[in-house]
């Protein structure tokens, strides 16, 4: 029979320091020509194929395609980046014997990684001189994940408890 306990979650929500507006700026101005520049090379790879040659069509293809393909990843890349300093986050949460941790970046999440609290191993870097603040890192036999971003002392210290308390049951 389960027990009430076996359903309670708790959460964590990590939040990092926003950067300079200058930076969010030019990083924007860069995410959107990264954009400009793909949509552009797909509007000039779609007309060029159909009004050269047959035969010319395999010459230009693959060199049309790697660049398509290239500064897709970049604008991706650059988007991410842009949407982690702008909203980024990260969720763990604790619920049925299992810690989750999830990088929220407000339009999309990154990869869950979801680590048994039995075998859990939990790390926690050096704080900072001026502050409680840390990095943890969590293992088990099978998956491991570490936080990008600095927790508090408070954090840490709840998180800690919570898979202590985990762990007993």
């Amino acid at each position: 029979m389960l027990a009430l306990d076996d359903f309670q979650e708790e959460e964590w929500i990590i939040e990092g320091k926003k950067p300079k507006r200058f930076f969010i700026i030019v990083l924007a101005i860069i995410t959107v020509l990264t954009w400009v520049a793909l949509i552009a090379g797909v509007a000039t790879f779609t007309t060029v194929i159909f009004d050269i040659p047959e035969e010319a069509r395999t010459e230009i293809l693959l060199p049309m395609v790697i660049f398509v393909a290239f500064v897709g990843a970049i604008a991706i890349f650059i988007s991410r980046y842009l949407f982690w300093n702008l909203h980024g986050k990260e969720i763990i949460s604790l619920k049925n014997n299992r810690l989750q941790y999830q990088a929220d970046f407000k339009y999309f999440k990154g990869r869950s990684v979801i680590v048994n609290v039995a075998e859990c191993q939990i790390e926690v870097g050096d704080p900072n001189d001026e502050s409680d603040m840390s990095i943890l890192h969590f293992s088990d036999a099978e998956n491991e994940f570490r936080t990008a971003l600095e927790a508090s002392g408070d954090v840490i210290h709840e998180i800690q408890t919570a898979i202590n308390m985990a762990k007993v049951k």
